[in-house]
């Protein structure tokens, strides 16, 4: 299931296709160059939206833990600690 997603969302990532052969031998591999694009790639998309969700104004339906409307939208409390 894994590597269906990461090929079906390759070009999102920026990744290569890979062979679901070569993602199973990456988890052999001492130091997998494969394994260490997938997180980057991967971190990058969830970085690219944090900074989305911090830039976009907030149209007043954002929720905090608390249940209480967030002003600001998004989640700061994340967008802070990536900061």
């Amino acid at each position: 299931m894994v590597w269906r997603f990461l090929i079906t969302f390759a070009d999102v990532l920026e990744l290569w296709p890979f062979t679901l052969d070569e993602f199973v031998q990456a988890f052999h591999d001492y130091d997998s160059r494969l394994l260490g694009e997938i997180h980057v790639a991967v971190l990058k998309v969830i970085i690219k939206d944090i900074e989305d969700v911090a830039r976009t104004p907030s149209t007043g339906l954002g929720v905090n833990q608390n249940g209480a409307a967030n002003p600001a939208g998004g989640h700061p409390e994340i967008v802070e600690g990536v900061s």
